[in-house]
């Protein structure tokens, strides 16, 4: 009987030695997995579109970082200009919406331009069209009127 209580208190260091590793192993992986979690989280940040606020009007919606209300000047101007394209142009009705992704600042814009379009050259606005929407992708700054 001694002999066999001596071998179980041999394997404990054993089992808790394993046990150690098992548990240091598994500490490793779940911080590996909470930093690509945290890579992952901050890179979709950087590269998505404008969600924050949205407005619509028809067939076009403009999408913002940016607090835009439906009588602000610009959504009024860029309404008035897709009706005269439409009229002057004798252009049927669009069977797509057109979307503005209009980004906070330039930096961000940039940031999903690259990410997202990384062959197109640097410009402060894009027209894209897909086989789902008509995308103006443009940023926040004193010529977004004009781009």
């Amino acid at each position: 009987m001694t002999a066999s209580l001596h071998d179980e208190a041999r394997s404990r260091p054993v089992v808790t030695a394993r046990f150690s590793v098992w548990r240091a192993a598994a500490v490793c992986g779940v911080v590996a997995l909470i930093t690509a979690a945290g890579c992952a989280v901050s890179g979709n940040q950087v590269s998505s579109l404008p969600s924050r606020y949205e407005i619509e009007s028809d067939d076009l919606v403009l999408r913002s970082d940016l607090k835009i209300k439906s009588n602000d000047p610009l959504f009024v101007e860029l309404k008035q200009i897709r009706d005269n394209l439409t009229t002057i142009l004798e252009l049927p009705a669009p069977n797509r919406p057109v979307v503005i992704h209009l980004f906070g600042d330039d930096q961000r814009y940039r940031a999903y331009m690259r990410a997202r379009h990384p062959n197109l050259p640097a410009r402060r606005a894009f027209f894209i069209g897909t086989p789902t929407e008509l995308g103006v992708y443009a940023h926040w700054s004193p010529n977004v009127g004009e781009d």
